[in-house]
């Protein structure tokens, strides 16, 4: 606690902090550890383009990034894709991207702001090694429990 309260503005630990003195400052911040959007995070892991079943579900399309074949979603296996390169009239183009070959969808972070995070059973039981960010592991459990000890701080000392 000693060290956020004695860091300079510009360090990483000011987060920590705000998080001690003035906790609501933080409400429309992203904050370090917290779940990021995980339709963005696969995009920016696979590239290529992304499409929308009619219920709303993601799909991926490799190579030229136009579907060339009819599958089912696999979250509620309504047909998805199409053929000869055309897209099935009912799935939607994630980014408005055009017909054009090779093109690369581009999708809009929606990340949560502020403290978002399940309660740690379900938190544990979606996804027991989390990453966040391109935090790995470790470093992401080590910022959550520095976030949460200097919020728990925060709220015994009121």
């Amino acid at each position: 606690a000693a060290l956020a309260l004695a860091a300079p503005p510009a360090s990483p630990l000011a987060l920590l902090r705000t998080a001690l003195l003035d906790p609501a400052a933080l409400a429309g911040s992203y904050l370090p550890g917290m779940p990021e959007d995980v339709l963005k995070m696969a995009q920016e892991a696979m590239g290529g383009r992304w499409y929308r079943c009619p219920n709303g579900h993601p799909y991926y399309v490799d190579m030229c990034g136009r579907p060339t074949e009819l599958l089912q979603c696999a979250e509620c296996g309504q047909p998805i894709g199409g053929t000869d390169h055309n897209l099935l009239a009912d799935n939607v183009d994630i980014g408005d991207v055009g017909d054009r070959l090779y093109q690369t969808t581009t999708v809009e972070d929606t990340s949560e702001r502020g403290y978002c995070l399940r309660c740690a059973a379900d938190e544990s039981a979606a996804n027991p090694y989390p990453t966040a960010r391109k935090l790995g592991p470790l470093a992401t459990r080590g910022s959550r429990l520095l976030l949460n000890a200097a919020l728990a701080m925060s709220a015994a000392a009121r």
